[in-house]
């Protein structure tokens, strides 16, 4: 039957996925703790990823066990004509088609949003920036230069005491 060939489906994409979205995951891991190593000059060697996939075995197992309900749902709701069962998978999957629409249609006007106050965030960003406070870089420019910097553009009263840099924040951002 039907309902049977989707229970099959969810249960294949769910164990799939879950390895796949695991993988990444690892994956992600060591390529973030490979900069780590890079960025603060560490030695020593990164965390065994060896370790790491045996230490989630038990997270994945849990997940897939838990994705598996709506999808045994069905399947068992068909095998032994449970109406309850039944009810349930077609109510868990009607919810996540649910939330999944509403997500689309939330993505969607992020999307168009975004597009539409690209320009005026160029602009702004432009004008804005904090970084015009730190000419030469964040780790040059002397830190209460900046700060002066940004607080003679943050409260109107405020007096800059370092005039010489010749950059101040505007007041209206």
């Amino acid at each position: 039957t039907r309902v049977l060939k989707v229970s099959l489906v969810l249960a294949v994409y769910v164990v799939v996925g879950a390895f796949i979205h695991y993988a990444l995951d690892i994956a992600a891991f060591e390529e973030v703790m490979n900069s780590v190593h890079n960025v603060l000059h560490l030695h020593g060697e990164t965390p065994n990823v060896a370790l790491i996939v045996i230490n989630g075995i038990p997270k994945l197992t849990m997940s897939i066990g838990m994705s598996l309900l709506v999808p045994l749902c069905g399947y068992l709701g068909v095998k032994q004509n449970q109406q309850g069962l039944l009810g349930c998978f077609c109510c868990c999957n009607l919810c996540s088609s649910v939330c999944g629409l509403v997500a689309l249609i939330i993505l969607v006007i992020l999307m168009v949003t975004s597009m539409a106050m690209a320009p005026g965030l160029e602009v702004w960003m432009e004008r804005c920036d904090p970084m015009h406070c730190a000419p030469e870089g964040l780790n040059v420019t002397q830190k209460s230069h900046v700060v002066d910097c940004l607080a003679a553009g943050y409260w109107k009263d405020y007096k800059p005491r370092f005039t010489n840099h010749g950059h101040f924040y505007p007041n209206d951002c």
